[in-house]
């Protein structure tokens, strides 16, 4: 059995909530994989793995959300940008991601 695969408009529906989870967060060192995964308290697990899934194949890089690797905050490991300093071009990267599946 394969991961599920979602729609646009509910990866759109999630995206949101993870913004808005990610905005009012107060201690500002975590990055957006936390909160996709903070969403199997009130979602499945398959459709959690699904947009995590489809997240991870968002990563910036050359052929895919190239705009986003040109930030200074942007590391490009294991955590796409610095910890410390960060937050703002996740931000914009998940309003991007917001508007991509609208």
């Amino acid at each position: 059995m394969g991961i599920l695969k979602l729609s646009d408009k509910r990866i759109n529906e999630l995206l949101k909530i993870v913004l808005e989870e990610f905005e009012k967060d107060k201690y500002q060192d975590r990055g957006i994989c936390y909160f996709i995964d903070s969403l199997r308290l009130n979602h499945s697990n398959n459709e959690v793995d699904a947009l995590n899934n489809w997240f991870q194949n968002q990563k910036p890089r050359i052929r895919m959300n190239y705009q986003f690797t040109k930030d200074k905050e942007f590391y490009g490991g294991m955590w796409w940008w610095y910890r410390d300093g960060g937050n703002k071009s996740r931000i914009e990267f998940l309003k991007y991601l917001i508007e991509k599946t609208k």
